[in-house]
Formats: C-alpha cells, sequence, structure tokens
C-alpha cells in the first residue's frame, strides 16, 4: 500500500469517528432536552431553574457510559457554573449536581465530579467508585430550545396494548371489592421518562380520594411504590389538567 493511500485510509477513519462521536452526541443532548421538557410539563420546571432560558447557547463537556447500562447522561459546563448527571436508572428520579469552581474549566470540572461520585461522597454510605474510563466524553455547544411537550405528547403515539392493558389492570379496583368503581386517565408516555403520572379516583374503595400515582415501568413490569402517589388538591388539579392535554387512554370499571 502506498504512503498516499495510507494517509487517505487514516483520514477516513478519522472523519468516520469524529461523526460517530458527533452522532452519539447529538442523540445524548436530545436526551437532556427531553428530559427537560418533561420536567417542565410535568412539575413546571427543569433541574437548570431560572438558567433555562430559551435560545441560550453555552459549551459544555457532555458524557455518558460507554456500555450505555445504565443509559444516564450528565454534563459539565463552566458557561453555566455546574456539573449534572441524570442516572435514568429504573426507579431513580433524581439528577446529581455540584458547582463549577470559579476559575476551573469543564474537564477538570468533570474528573472532580467523577472524583466526589456525583457529590454523593459526602451522604452516609459508600457510593460507586466512578471511573474516567466508564464513561464517552465530547465538547458540544447546548442551545436551549423552547419547552415544549415531551416528544411522546407531541406525537401521541399509543403505546402497545398489551402494556396499557397491565397498566389499568395495576391500578384497577381489587377483586375482593365488589362495590368498587375506578376511574383511569392515562397520558401519552415514553419508556425513558422517569415515571407515568396517573390520574385515579375510586367509590366503593378504601381509598377514595383523587390522587396520582406515579407507575414505572421496569423490565416489563409496571409498580409504585409506597411513596410514589400524591393526593394533595393542588397537585392533583395540576397534573389532572395536563394529563387531560395529553390523554391516550380513559378507563371507568
Amino acid at each position: 500500500m502506498s504512503h498516499r493511500l495510507a494517509r487517505a485510509l487514516a483520514g477516513i477513519l478519522v472523519i468516520a469517528g469524529c461523526s460517530a462521536q458527533t452522532s452519539s452526541s447529538d442523540q445524548h443532548v436530545k436526551q437532556l432536552i427531553e428530559h427537560w421538557r418533561w420536567k417542565q410539563y410535568w412539575e413546571g420546571t427543569t433541574e437548570l431553574g431560572a438558567m433555562y432560558s430559551p435560545g441560550r447557547q453555552f459549551q459544555s463537556l457532555l458524557f455518558w457510559r460507554t456500555d450505555q447500562t445504565p443509559p444516564s447522561v450528565g454534563f459539565c459546563s463552566a458557561d453555566l457554573g455546574v456539573c449534572q448527571f441524570y442516572p435514568n436508572a429504573p426507579g431513580n428520579e433524581n439528577s446529581f449536581e455540584t458547582k463549577v469552581p470559579s476559575g476551573d474549566d469543564s474537564q477538570s470540572a468533570f474528573r472532580r465530579f467523577l472524583a466526589d461520585s456525583f457529590g454523593e461522597k459526602s451522604f452516609i454510605g459508600r457510593p460507586p467508585e466512578q471511573k474516567a474510563t466508564d464513561y464517552t466524553t465530547g465538547m458540544v455547544k447546548i442551545t436551549l430550545p423552547a419547552l415544549d411537550p415531551p416528544e411522546a405528547i407531541r406525537d401521541r403515539k399509543p403505546q402497545p396494548r398489551t402494556e396499557t392493558d397491565a397498566l389499568v389492570a395495576s391500578l384497577s379496583c381489587l377483586t375482593d371489592q365488589p362495590r368498587c368503581k375506578a376511574h383511569l386517565m392515562i397520558p401519552f408516555y415514553s419508556h425513558s421518562d422517569p415515571n407515568v403520572p396517573v390520574f385515579r379516583e375510586c367509590s366503593g374503595c378504601p381509598s377514595p380520594k383523587p390522587m396520582i400515582i406515579f407507575m414505572k415501568l421496569v423490565e416489563g413490569n409496571w409498580w409504585h411504590g409506597a411513596m410514589d402517589f400524591n393526593d394533595s388538591r393542588d397537585v392533583v388539579d395540576r397534573t389532572r389538567k395536563q394529563i387531560e392535554n395529553a390523554l391516550m387512554l380513559e378507563v371507568n370499571r
């Protein structure tokens, strides 16, 4: 092989590698943005708080797990003065954050964030050790878009019938409650959503008060924990309106 051909092939490989990296970065930026849209739609704010301004641009070191298990993503931005990590693990709705010290660049902030186990070393217990080799990184410029509803609600594409039937069954009246009648409202949702807020009220059941139950789909099964519900009137009224605007399925049984 001639030196000229070898150099040409090497150039093609570099371009292909950069293209793959750019594609992965774009995918993970979209993941972050869709998460922020979900938070804004259902909770009225994002983890960026007042820093989120549509059209705002900032440089950021994006990072994600190389093996994609779980499909987590995070970023460090000296421009914003913050590092944030979104685990996106089943049952984990929390993000982790630390401030970027003045004078630190995004790369230094990332190394510090990992060394501090995403800010968890100060808490009781021993968090798993984080290694830079477990993550792929890329420098990106992020432009914050308008906080439209999340993609699942924009597209209004229903999930498989067997899956929604299982969700309804998990929230319907029990067989030993013959007088119970349940009313459920389920919004359009995505499998990457932190949870699926479902409106539920019933008559002739032990807990007839209207409530929002935050359901999670984990390995094909629906579940909710003892604390994954809210019957506060303000929360129920606001979330019910959002569900009605994004209604996928309404059931009375």
